[in-house]
C-alpha cells in the first residue's frame, strides 16, 4: 500500500486516474450502480492514460511467446538444502500456511491446520523434481478471493484463478515481457489497489476485537520490513504478536474477564470486572 502513495507521487497524472476511477466505482458499488469492478476500471483507466500520453510497448526480440519446458537434472547439495530448510519451513508453516488459514477462517470457512500442512508437503513433494516451489494456502491471494462475492461459492474465482495461473505459465514469456515494459508505478498502484478491500477487512477485523494491543503489533512488525536469520518481516510480527498476547492480553485460567465489548451502532463499551452491567431481557 505505501507503493502506492510513493507511485502516485512520481506518477501523478497515471496515480490520479487509476485512485478516482477505484474509488468512484467503490463508490457506485456500494450503491449497486456500478457498471464494472473498480480494480478493472482502475486497470483500463491507467492504460488508456499511459497510452494516451504516447507510451509505447517495445517490440518483443525474445523468441516464442508460449514457454518451453527445459529439463534441469536435480542436484543434491547439502549445505543449501541446510541453508534453505529452516527458513522454508518457517515461512512456509508459520507465515504463507498460517495466513491462509487465518483468512479462510476469518471469512466462516473451516480450514484444517492438519490437512492444509499434510496437503501442501504432499503437492511441494511432487512439484519439487519440476522446479516447483512450495505449495502453500497463500494468504493474500485467498484474502482477494473471500473479499466479495457469496459465501458458499469463492471456490469458482479459485478454479477461475487456477486457470489463468496455468495460462500465465503457458504464455510465461509473453507476460514477463508485458510486466517488464509497463511502468513500474501503473503495475505498483495495481497491485496496492487489489489489496484495498482485504486491508480494509482485515484492520476492522483486527482493531475492533479483544486484543487491539497484539493487533497494533503485528502491523507495525510487518510494516518495518525487518529480516531476521534470513526469515521476513511477516513471522516476526508473528512472533512479536503472539508474545504479547501471552504476555498481556491472554487471559488467564480462573481469572475474571478483563472486560467485556459491546458493539452497537459503530461504538465500543468496555465495562471493567467490578462494573454493575443490567442488560435489558426481551
Amino acid at each position: 500500500m505505501l507503493a502506492v502513495v510513493h507511485s502516485t507521487v512520481a506518477a501523478p497524472l497515471i496515480g490520479a486516474g487509476m485512485l478516482l476511477t477505484f474509488f468512484g466505482l467503490m463508490w457506485l458499488e456500494r450503491r449497486n450502480a456500478a457498471p464494472l469492478p473498480p480494480l478493472i476500471g482502475a486497470m483500463l483507466t491507467g492504460a488508456a492514460i499511459l497510452f494516451g500520453t504516447g507510451f509505447q510497448l517495445p517490440s518483443h526480440t525474445g523468441g516464442a511467446w508460449i514457454a518451453t519446458p527445459a529439463l534441469v537434472a536435480p542436484r543434491f547439495d547439502i549445505h543449501a538444502i541446510s541453508q534453505l530448510l529452516l527458513p522454508m519451513l518457517i515461512t512456509v508453516l508459520f507465515v504463507q500456511n498460517a495466513q491462509g488459514i487465518a483468512v479462510t477462517r476469518a471469512s466462516g470457512y473451516r480450514a484444517s491446520l492438519r490437512l492444509v500442512t499434510i496437503t501442501s508437503g504432499v503437492l511441494t513433494a511432487i512439484s519439487a523434481p519440476f522446479g516447483g516451489c512450495p505449495s502453500v494456502l497463500a494468504g493474500p491471494s485467498n484474502a482477494i478471493l473471500v473479499s466479495g462475492g457469496t459465501h458458499g461459492r469463492h471456490y469458482i474465482g479459485a478454479l477461475i484463478a487456477g486457470v489463468i495461473c496455468v495460462a500465465i505459465g503457458l504464455f510465461a514469456t509473453a507476460c514477463v515481457f508485458l510486466l517488464t515494459s509497463l511502468p513500474g508505478a501503473y503495475i505498483a498502484i495495481l497491485a496496492g489497489l487489489a489489496m484495498m478491500g482485504v486491508l480494509e477487512k482485515s484492520f476492522v477485523a483486527a482493531f475492533r476485537s479483544a486484543l487491539p494491543l497484539s493487533a497494533m503489533i503485528v502491523f507495525v512488525v510487518t510494516l518495518s520490513d525487518v529480516t531476521l536469520l534470513d526469515v521476513g518481516a511477516a513471522f516476526w510480527a508473528a512472533v512479536a504478536g503472539c508474545f504479547v498476547y501471552y504476555a498481556i492480553e491472554k487471559r488467564r485460567e480462573g481469572e475474571s474477564i478483563a472486560y467485556l465489548s459491546l458493539h452497537r451502532a459503530g461504538q465500543t463499551l468496555r465495562f471493567q470486572p467490578d462494573d454493575q452491567i443490567h442488560l435489558p431481557i426481551a
